[in-house]
């Protein structure tokens, strides 16, 4: 008899509930650090830089940055590569195969290059990711129809105005990509580095904290920059 003792008792282990079993713990290294003011200045510091850095390249263009574009108008990389030397970082500028996209033979090793200002806060991820990226749409900043844009042009001011942001998940850094915008649509995701909050950056380079509930057609309309609307930025503000 007791050679059915086994099957008897596998067939129990095998029939009792999966949530018997608990599921693996969280370590520790695995999870973010809670948000500190330290965090927030820190990533506030890097737009504010990025914003001089933007400013610094309309000065010496007489328009903002946008992505590099080969002779067929294809996108081969970001706006982020063009600040580097006003981000005192010429030497990586200059490794840099402008007519290369940014995952070419050339230019993809200099992706673990990525400058300190681009880094994430608070949060790990992948080697040469950044959360630090602008809208790409109709009337927004990075136009794809318009790639020269001048703060000339921010007509709803540039105070009022988004020039980047937290996005809700990183890019590689030296990818064209940035978040895609439809006014017509919901907002993509914001607030990656702190749990829904973000950091924005204006036009003016000054830099405000916005809540995980902001409105969200007054967040489309400081998007835009000159769709004639009067902005309450307290609809937003953090």
């Amino acid at each position: 008899m007791t050679r059915f003792v086994f099957p008897v008792l596998a067939a129990a282990c095998l029939a009792a509930p999966l949530a018997a079993f608990p599921p693996p713990r969280e370590k520790p290294e695995d999870r973010s650090p809670d948000a500190t003011k330290a965090h927030w200045d820190a990533s506030s510091s890097n737009l504010k830089r990025i914003g001089l850095a933007c400013h610094y390249y309309h000065d010496a263009h007489g328009h903002l940055p946008s992505n590099v574009l080969d002779a067929k108008g294809k996108p081969l990389l970001s706006w982020r590569v063009l600040l580097l030397p006003y981000l005192k970082e010429e030497k990586l500028s200059q490794q840099f195969k402008m007519d290369e996209a940014w995952d070419g033979p050339t230019n993809k090793p200099l992706l673990e290059k990525m400058p300190k200002v681009f880094a994430p806060v608070r949060v790990k991820g992948r080697l040469g990711m950044t959360f630090y990226q602008g809208f790409s749409g109709p009337d927004a900043i990075f136009d794809p129809k318009t790639s020269e844009v001048r703060l000339a042009q921010v007509a709803d001011g540039t105070a009022n105005t988004c020039l980047a942001v937290e996005a809700g998940t990183a890019v590689e850094w030296t990818k064209p990509a940035d978040l895609p915008f439809d006014p017509k649509k919901e907002l993509p995701k914001l607030g990656g580095l702190f749990d829904g909050e973000f950091n924005m950056l204006m036009c003016d380079g000054s830099v405000m904290a916005v809540r995980k509930d902001y409105h969200a057609e007054t967040m489309k309309n400081v998007v835009m920059k000159n769709d004639g609307t009067v902005i309450n930025l307290e609809m937003i503000r953090r």
